[in-house]
């Protein structure tokens, strides 16, 4: 199989802004994302090979922290879980791409039917 790559596109002229992709990975999915700044060019080997990076070092290392393990200096993102408790993301996810991230998992899921959706997806309800 191969990596499932979608753009996320602003809403002027629906500008390119990013790229989520998701590839496979053992028994499931992993997915990153990458970001223009306002001042850049859409770059797409530039960000397919960013969201890549993303993708990997979440599959390597958790994005998401126990709440035990909070430092007050850092910037959180903050996700309801199914259960209705709080957990902590170590990036700051841009709303941009928490606005993609339904439809594109949907997709996902349907791309890669045998495997698993990545298991801070199933914590979280975006």
């Amino acid at each position: 199989m191969t990596q499932l790559i979608e753009y996320i596109r602003g809403t002027p002229k629906r500008r390119k802004l990013g790229i989520l992709l998701a590839k496979p990975s053992g028994t499931n999915f992993v997915v990153g994302y990458s970001l223009c700044a306002k001042s850049d060019r859409f770059n797409r080997e530039f960000g397919t090979t960013l969201a890549e990076k993303r993708a990997d070092k979440f599959e390597a290392k958790s994005p998401f922290v126990d709440k035990a393990d909070l430092h007050e200096t850092a910037e959180y993102s903050i996700f309801e879980c199914a259960d209705k408790s709080l957990v902590a993301c170590r990036h700051k996810i841009p709303e941009t791409v928490m606005r993609a991230l339904p439809a594109f998992m949907a997709r996902c899921k349907a791309y890669y039917k045998d495997l698993d959706a990545p298991y801070w997806y199933q914590l979280i309800t975006v």
